[in-house]
């Protein structure tokens, strides 16, 4: 077994779930309001979904990167 030392926790990646739950919430929510055109729920949703996407990928590539500063 090899242990390794356990990374801090990443508020990028948390930040990145907290927007994939908001885009899935508002989808459903904005889903069922009649008075909403499908044009700026489909903005919405896709900005909320790069926003998480691009979230996730940012933390997931400092996981593999740590900061250089801490030599």
């Amino acid at each position: 077994m090899n242990p390794q030392r356990r990374q801090p926790f990443n508020r990028t990646l948390l930040a990145g779930l907290a927007f994939l739950v908001l885009a899935s919430v508002t989808k459903f929510a904005l889903e069922r309001q009649t008075s909403i055109g499908p044009d700026f729920r489909d903005g919405l949703f896709g900005l909320l979904m790069g926003f998480a996407i691009g979230s996730l990928v940012l933390g997931i590539w400092r996981m593999k990167h740590p900061a250089q500063g801490a030599r």
